[in-house]
């Protein structure tokens, strides 16, 4: 799960900069986000209560120490589920 969640994080950190040249986001990279959600989602209702708890701490350590405008629109795109 951690390396998973690491690797995740990486994709969102290489994202191109939202306010370049574009306003918006490829309509590529735009699906990959919407499946990679996807993806988090099925993983994070099937985990158990212990696997869940450590995700949602891995997820809010990186959200409270890193701070990067080309992921707070892949934030917007959802929550883990509850």
């Amino acid at each position: 799960m951690v390396s998973l969640f690491r690797r995740v994080f990486s994709l969102f950190e290489n994202l191109p900069e939202e306010g370049g040249k574009r306003n918006t986001v490829p309509k590529q990279e735009e699906l990959v986000l919407k499946s990679v959600k996807a993806m988090l989602d099925i993983i994070c209702l099937h985990l158990s209560d212990q696997l869940f708890d450590l995700v949602l701490k891995i997820v809010f350590d990186y959200a409270t120490t890193n701070a990067r405008s080309n992921s707070v629109r892949v934030g917007s795109l959802g929550a883990l589920p509850t």
